[in-house]
C-alpha cells in the first residue's frame, strides 16, 4: 500500500498524474467491444469521446539490448487501431484505451484545481482495470495479460523568487550544474534527460525512472515554464492486477523520493515542503 510518510507539498507543481499498463494485444474485435464498454459502463461519468493516434507502450529492457532501438514490424494492411480518450465533462479525468494499453489520468484543467493525491489515483486505476477486464471476459474475449506498467508525474515549474528564465535550471534541479561562461556568453536554456535504474532488495533490476526537464512558454502570456516529468516504468511485480499495483506503488514512491532529492531546497520552499 502507498507510504504516506513520503515528502509532501502544500502547493505542488503537479499538472498531471497517470497510472497505466500495457498488456498482450487484444484481437481486432476488441475495438468494437470498447464502444459497447464505453456506452454501458463509462458514458454517464465520461461523456466525451475522442480518437487519438495509437500509443506505442515502451518496454524496459536491461543488458546490452537496452541500448539498441526496438523495431516493431507489422506485416498487415490493417490500419492501426485508434487510441480512445474518454473524458469527464470538465476534462480533469481521462481514460486512455487501446487494444494493448490502458491509462488513468488526472489533469489540472483549472488553475485552482487540486490534485487529490495518489490513493485516489490508484483507486481509479484499480476500478477501471477491473471493470475492463470483467467486461472483456463477459464479451467472450480473454482477460488482460499485463506486460508493463508505469506511473508518471508531470509538473509545470513557474518562475518566482528562485528562478527567472530558462538559463536557471540549476536553481530548480540540483543535479544540473550552473554553466560557467565568459563575458558576453550566457546560458540561455537547458534540457535534461536522466535515466535511473530501479532495483529490488536483491539488487535485481525491476524498472527505470525517467526524468525529463524541458523549457517551454505559456502561449497566452509568453511566461517561461519548465516541464518536469518523472516516469517509473517496469514489469509487474507479481501476477495480474496485484503485480501491477505493487510496481505502481513502488514507482510512485521512487518518483516522490527522487523528486525531493533532485530539486533544490529553495524551490521546495516555494512549494511548501512539509
Amino acid at each position: 500500500m502507498p507510504d504516506e510518510t513520503l515528502p509532501s507539498y502544500d502547493r505542488p507543481p503537479i499538472v498531471e498524474v497517470a497510472a497505466g499498463a500495457s498488456f498482450d494485444r487484444l484481437p481486432a474485435e476488441a475495438t468494437a467491444v470498447f464502444g459497447a464498454f464505453w456506452k454501458e459502463r463509462l458514458a454517464r461519468d465520461f461523456p466525451v469521446v475522442q480518437e487519438q493516434s495509437p500509443h506505442i507502450p515502451p518496454i524496459e529492457r536491461f543488458g546490452m539490448s537496452s541500448f539498441a532501438p526496438e523495431l516493431r514490424l507489422q506485416f498487415t494492411q490493417q490500419l492501426p487501431s485508434p487510441r480512445f480518450w474518454f473524458l469527464t465533462e470538465t476534462g480533469d479525468e481521462l481514460l486512455q484505451l487501446q487494444p494493448d494499453w490502458l491509462s488513468c489520468n488526472w489533469r489540472k484543467v483549472q488553475p485552482d484545481s487540486a490534485y487529490s493525491r495518489w490513493p485516489s489515483r490508484r483507486q481509479k486505476f484499480v476500478e477501471f482495470y477491473t471493470l475492463l477486464d470483467a467486461y472483456l471476459v463477459q464479451s467472450g474475449l480473454n482477460p488482460l495479460t499485463p506486460r508493463q506498467c508505469e506511473v508518471s508525474y508531470i509538473n509545470h515549474v513557474f518562475p518566482d523568487k528562485t528562478w527567472r528564465d530558462h538559463g536557471d535550471l540549476h536553481k530548480i534541479l540540483n543535479i544540473v550544474n550552473h554553466a560557467e561562461t565568459h563575458r558576453g556568453i550566457d546560458a540561455e536554456q537547458a534540457t535534461v534527460n536522466f535515466n535511473f535504474t530501479m532495483s529490488n532488495d536483491d539488487g535485481e533490476y525491476i524498472g527505470r525512472l525517467h526524468l525529463f526537464a524541458v523549457p517551454a512558454y505559456i502561449e497566452m502570456n509568453k511566461q517561461p515554464v519548465y516541464r518536469l516529468e518523472l516516469t517509473a516504468r517496469g514489469a509487474p511485480l507479481g501476477f495480474g492486477l496485484d503485480g501491477i499495483m505493487e510496481f505502481l506503488d513502488k514507482g510512485r514512491e521512487t518518483i516522490v523520493r527522487t523528486f525531493a532529492a533532485v530539486t533544490t531546497s529553495e524551490i521546495q520552499g516555494e512549494w511548501g515542503l512539509r
